[in-house]
This record gives structure tokens, C-alpha cells and sequence, in this order.
């Protein structure tokens, strides 16, 4: 083992060792996602869409019309072509860059940046952070509403957020290991509505849904779907949206509504104040251990839980410090450098450390739950530049690859509202149009069944009725008036 790790630092040592051969640059390639924009006949929608471009409405003036009336409009120029003004689509394009290498600088990145790097200054979360969504994700990482980033190592059931009459509890679930990690949500939002979410399976009262991409989940003032890599649950009523993965990430985002309120739990109170996150009721905490025990939530299906010491880990010799910094050096890099003004990587790069030692110090035998631990904080750091429209292409065949099934590919600038067979001629809401890492079907597919397929393999629906791609029946209507409804255009009198 410990021959392994002399090599792997040693190896570190070369690469930030500030000087080359030949003293020539060091270059790598980066790829960012650009705009492409461009006009083109209204009428040209559904193509537009097709092909993964969205309707830019202000820049089409269609800025305040809504959605039902830019969708009539759409649907006379698809008619009507020769009426048709010009609309402008956009849709963001990778765009490969060549950058500095990590520990490298300067206009021919000839110069080495050892010192900064090692002695990276990972601040404090402050309360100017404008933080409105609580974040837990591995086994023990936090941040409160405020901003307050804390490690709680606690492994049974807690309440993440409350306020009467709702409450959201968080179940850890196999979490002694990163890979293996997982969180059980257990919710209220009306005083008997109970609802438990793990991964896919969400069950509502007594009943259970499987949610997909192509099938979610609607009732009692409760949305439930699944966008990208996440699913989400919304209460508008409550003014409360969920947000999980299939792994161990959640997020709880409130209205401003509830800014100063009485909010319990172990996300704060959300009151721009930092400082006094760690409390229960009337009772403040000046650890991380006890605030998060005052929160324990018995339940039936558990035994007796112990109260948990705080989380502290130290480098266990120099070698595995000099590991840990050259593997989470990343997200320090030019990789993330255009999202470094939008959300702070401090916390995240101290949380990657202090994960990926832990991970070592446990397994020194298995490195493979150290990787995991490295790709969960770096995911969720880019997951953060992508809600900020910060886009970063970071995944490759060596660094936290991800796999793709039913025709799909990975791609982290994906549609939060993916084009279907039969949502493909529909004007989406504008909220649509933010980017959410995932699956999504390439350019001239879209997904049915959760499968990608053409567009002419699409079946059509009429009066509750399913007919596959290109079968001929009679439904007593116009060519016309049927496409209203249906997407081919197979209608007979």
C-alpha cells in the first residue's frame, strides 16, 4: 500500500513541481457552452425545437404574450408558413478552449503555482451569501439556509426542515460509506398527507409510484418529477420544493415567505444570520455534534441511536495530504474558473479534502470509495455553476464518467422539461428553459417510454386512444383538426 502511495504522490510531485523540461507552456483543453443563436421562420418550430434550440421570446418580441397565445400563433405559422414573421432560437453548443493547465499560469502557462495551491485559502461562509436552499449531500456535508456549511456524521433519521403543520425528516440509509450512501425523505405538508421519496420510489399515503422522466406524479397539491439527474417535489401551497438524486444528495428551497420565521431543523433558520444556525427551539448549540443530535427523530423501524461526536479528520502523514490536493485540485482549476465568481468553491474543495482523507484513512486498501467521494462534491459543485447558467463540462473517460442507456447521452447543460412525443409542438412554460445536468435524447430524437426514438416513430393519442407511428384509421375528423391533437399526420375522412 504503501508503495502505491509513494508513487501516486510522487507523481504529484512532478506535476506541481513548477518547472518542465523544455520550459514550454502546459496546456489542456476545456470545453464551455456557448450560445448559438439564430433566425429563422416561426414557423419553423417544431424543427427548431427538434434540435434542442429554445424560442427566444423577448429577442422574437413575444416577450408579453403568454404561453397559450405564442402557442396559437405557432400553430397558424406551422399553417399558414407563408404568414409567418421571424422568431430567434437559441440553444448553447460545446466549444472546445485551450487553458492552463492545473498548477499552471500565465499567458504561455509556463508558470508554476505550487505555493497557491498548496496553501489555498479555504474561507469561511459569510453572511453575505445569498444562500436560499438548504444542501445536504454525502454522509455528513451541510449548509443551512444562511450559508453555514458544517459536518454532522449522524446515521438515522433527522428532521432536515419544519415548520408546523409540515415537516421534511431525512433518513441516512447504508451511509457509513459514500458509495453506498443513500437518503429516505420522510414529508408532511397538510398534517396527514405522508410522503416517502427514495430515489425513484415515492410513496403517497399508502399508495407507491415509480417516478421517470416520462411519468410523474400529480394530487393533493403535490407535483413529483424528474428532471435530469434529480427528482423534485413541489408544494406550492407550502411554498416548499424538494430536490433529491438517486444517490445522497438533497436540497430544500423555501419562498422568501419564510425568511425570519421560526424554521427548525438542521438546515437553520433563514434569518441571514449564520452564526445562530445552531440552536432547537430556545436552545443554542456551539458544535455541530450536539446541534445535530437535538434533532434526532425516533422511529419504529429503528433501534436505539447513539448521539455522534463531531466529525474531525486529520492528514495521517504528508503523502496522503499531497494525494488529497492533487485530487480535489480540480475544482480549483481553469476547469471551474468561470464559475468561481458564482458560487464559492472554498467549501466544497475543504469538504473534498477532509472526505477523501477520511475515505483513505478508512480504506487504504480500496481507493474506490475515495473516488466516489470525489465525484459526489464535484457533481454537486457543478451542479451549483449549472443552476447559474455556469456550465462546465468536466466529466471525461478518467474523471467521474458516466454511462448512457435507451439511446441517451450525458450532457451537463440538459432541458429541464425534455421534449417528448407529446410535448414536441407545445410551447413549454419559460421556466423550462434553465439547463439541468442529466440524460437527454441527441438532436432529431425525442423520449417516449423513457427511451429515445424519432419523430416519425411517434405514436399518437386521440380521445384517449393510442395508435402506433403510422397506422391508418378512420376518427372521423379533418386532416387539420386532428393534428391539433395528434403529432402524424395520418388522419382520414
Amino acid at each position: 500500500m504503501m508503495a502505491a502511495l509513494s508513487f501516486a504522490a510522487a507523481a504529484v510531485l512532478v506535476i506541481f513541481s513548477g518547472t518542465s523540461a523544455d520550459n514550454s507552456g502546459h496546456f489542456c483543453n476545456t470545453t464551455e457552452y456557448e450560445k448559438q443563436v439564430v433566425t429563422e421562420k416561426c414557423s419553423e418550430f417544431t424543427y427548431m425545437t427538434l434540435h434542442k434550440y429554445i424560442l427566444d421570446r423577448s429577442a422574437s418580441g413575444l416577450a408579453d404574450e403568454s404561453d397559450g397565445a405564442i402557442q396559437a400563433s405557432v400553430r397558424n405559422w406551422e399553417d399558414y408558413p407563408e404568414t409567418s414573421p421571424d422568431c430567434v432560437f437559441v440553444r448553447r453548443q460545446p466549444v472546445s478552449k485551450e487553458v492552463c493547465c492545473p498548477g499552471w499560469e500565465g499567458p504561455d502557462c509556463d508558470i508554476g503555482t505550487e505555493t497557491d495551491m498548496m496553501q489555498y485559502n479555504v474561507i469561511n461562509q459569510t453572511s453575505e451569501l445569498s444562500f436560499k436552499t438548504c444542501l445536504n449531500f454525502g454522509p455528513h456535508y451541510y449548509r443551512t439556509f444562511d450559508g453555514r456549511v458544517y459536518e454532522f456524521p449522524g446515521m438515522c433519521t433527522y428532521t432536515l426542515v419544519a415548520e408546523e403543520p409540515w415537516y421534511i425528516n431525512v433518513k441516512m440509509v447504508n451511509c457509513a460509506l459514500c458509495r453506498t450512501c443513500r437518503k429516505e425523505l420522510d414529508m408532511s405538508f397538510s398534517g396527514t398527507n405522508k410522503i416517502t421519496a427514495l430515489a425513484d420510489k415515492v410513496t403517497v399515503q399508502d399508495d407507491t409510484y415509480y417516478i421517470t422522466h416520462s411519468r410523474g406524479y400529480r394530487g393533493n397539491g403535490i407535483i413529483i418529477e424528474k428532471i435530469g439527474d434529480y427528482y423534485y417535489l413541489e408544494c406550492v401551497s407550502a411554498g416548499v420544493r424538494v430536490k433529491w438524486d438517486d444517490k445522497s444528495t438533497v436540497s430544500v428551497t423555501l419562498t422568501d415567505e419564510y425568511e425570519g420565521t421560526s424554521l427548525m431543523g438542521l438546515c437553520g433558520d433563514r434569518n441571514r444570520n449564520p452564526a445562530d444556525d445552531f440552536k432547537n427551539g430556545t436552545v443554542s448549540f456551539t458544535n455541530a455534534a450536539a446541534f445535530g443530535n437535538s434533532y434526532l427523530v425516533e422511529t419504529d423501524d429503528e433501534q436505539i441511536c447513539p448521539e455522534v461526536a463531531e466529525a474531525v479528520y486529520h492528514f495521517k502523514d504528508n503523502l496522503i495530504e499531497r494525494l488529497a490536493k492533487y485530487k480535489c485540485w480540480v475544482l480549483l482549476s481553469s476547469v471551474f474558473a468561470g464559475c468561481h465568481d458564482e458560487v464559492n468553491v472554498a467549501s466544497y474543495y475543504k469538504q473534498c479534502l477532509s472526505d477523501y482523507c477520511a475515505a483513505i484513512n478508512s480504506f487504504p486498501e480500496d481507493h474506490a470509495e475515495a473516488e466516489d467521494v470525489r465525484c459526489t462534491v464535484i457533481s454537486g459543485y457543478a451542479h451549483e455553476c449549472a443552476e447559474r447558467e455556469k456550465i462546465i463540462n468536466w466529466r471525461t473517460g478518467h474523471l467521474c464518467p458516466r454511462t448512457c442507456t435507451n439511446g441517451m447521452t450525458y450532457t451537463p447543460y440538459g432541458p429541464r422539461c425534455p421534449r417528448t412525443c407529446s410535448n414536441l409542438k407545445m410551447v413549454l412554460p419559460q421556466w423550462c428553459s434553465q439547463p439541468v445536468p442529466g440524460y437527454c435524447c441527441p438532436p432529431g430524437t425525442v423520449l417516449h417510454n423513457d427511451t429515445c426514438i424519432k419523430q416519425e416513430e411517434c405514436p399518437c393519442t386521440y380521445r384517449k386512444q393510442t395508435y402506433k407511428a403510422g397506422a391508418v384509421t378512420k376518427i372521423g375528423c379533418n386532416k387539420r383538426h386532428c393534428c391539433q391533437w395528434c403529432i402524424m399526420d395520418f388522419c382520414v375522412k
